[in-house]
């Protein structure tokens, strides 16, 4: 509850078309409860099509085909999430001592 209306969902979906697309991967396939209607939200923010099967929801997306800029923003984002979890690390062993 602490992390939601926050855009991390959002965020993260983001990532995982971007990392599929760069990969040429063709399609992608999520499902989620067909009470989850921020996760559909989240979805159809990716052009998911939606579909409802048994009481769950099938989505399907098809990435774009990749480009510099998905490449770069990609490669962008993983420095930084290093460089983020190196600085906490530093920090947490500072704490310790």
């Amino acid at each position: 509850k602490p992390y939601q209306d926050q855009g991390v969902g959002s965020e993260l979906m983001g990532r995982v078309v971007r990392a599929a697309r760069n990969r040429g991967i063709r399609r992608l396939y999520m499902s989620c409860m067909a009470e989850n209607s921020k996760m559909q939200a989240i979805a159809r923010k990716y052009e998911a099509d939606l579909r409802f099967e048994y009481g769950e929801v099938i989505g399907e997306i098809l990435p774009e085909t990749p480009n510099y800029y998905s490449i770069m923003a990609e490669a962008a984002e993983d420095r930084v999430g290093f460089m983020i979890a190196v600085l906490e690390l530093h920090s947490r062993m500072v704490r310790a001592a």
